[in-house]
């Protein structure tokens, strides 16, 4: 039951197509967290979710990465510098740094000047 509520979910609600990329990521607690069993329980759980549906995603997508983080350990920070490479490439964060512009994004500081400039891909 559960790879086809995922196929759906990349065939229908998603969309996605065989010429495109897909990214599936997870964040894994670290020692430093003091997560319950629960929890723990939990993360284990949806870590497993996310490695199936990069799997059944293998089905819709040119490519699919799958690709875990050692966890922020706050809620509503930027994932590690990893993710953004995976995500958007090694060249364009590059030209962010370069430009000043990835270290306020990532503590989240920028401004929408800065936002503007990192959304226009032509420019980098």
């Amino acid at each position: 039951m559960m790879t086809s509520v995922l196929r759906n979910i990349f065939r229908i609600n998603l969309g996605v197509k065989k010429t495109e990329r897909c990214l599936i990521f997870t964040d894994n607690p670290t020692p430093a967290e003091d997560a319950g069993s629960a929890e723990c329980e939990q993360r284990s759980r949806l870590k497993c979710i996310a490695f199936l549906a990069a799997e059944v995603g293998k089905e819709y997508a040119k490519e699919v990465i799958f690709h875990e983080f050692p966890s922020t350990g706050t809620h509503g920070a930027e994932p590690p510098l990893e993710l953004w490479e995976k995500a958007f490439g090694k060249r364009t964060v590059a030209a962010l740094d370069r430009r000043k512009i990835l270290e306020p994004v990532l503590r989240k500081k920028a401004g929408a000047k800065d936002i503007e400039e990192a959304g226009d891909h032509t420019s980098l």
